[in-house]
């Protein structure tokens, strides 16, 4: 650069990245034995391949599929506002309670619930702020 004489020129300001904006609403369904219903997310993509609790883009499709398993929501919980580097995510947090013999229920765009007891949380490929509320939660 100073050889050609174009010092000035740089550096380049590079092209700010606008971020996105996504709401998500996260089931945290639990068996009265504790074990939590969790779902493997797609390899690409926001937490691929991890454990996640089962996403949706409304809380009405949260209720409708836990309704698909007998269960109802009975709270809403914390809004948590989670950043990543391209994208800011609002994880809204609702619950419900199922019975220990609850009977297989439907799947959640092809992915079978996979029920994780509360001993094998910490051993469980999470993103971090379900971790935190798996972690954090009483019987």
């Amino acid at each position: 650069a100073r050889a050609a004489g174009i010092t000035q020129a740089f550096p380049r300001k590079s092209r700010r990245l606008t971020r996105k904006r996504a709401a998500w609403w996260l089931l945290l369904l639990r068996r009265t034995d504790g074990a939590v219903a969790l779902v493997r997310r797609p390899e690409r993509g926001i937490w691929g391949g991890l454990l996640a609790l089962p996403c949706f883009e409304s809380s009405a499709d949260a209720k409708a599929f836990a309704a698909s398993w007998g269960v109802a929501v009975q709270a809403e919980g914390e809004v948590i506002h989670h950043a990543l580097t391209h994208v800011d995510l609002e994880l809204h947090f609702l619950s419900a309670r199922a019975a220990v013999s609850l009977p297989a229920g439907p799947a959640l765009a092809g992915t079978a619930l996979q029920w994780i007891p509360p001993d094998a949380f910490e051993q469980t490929p999470l993103p971090t702020p379900i971790a935190r509320i798996l972690l954090n939660i009483g019987p």
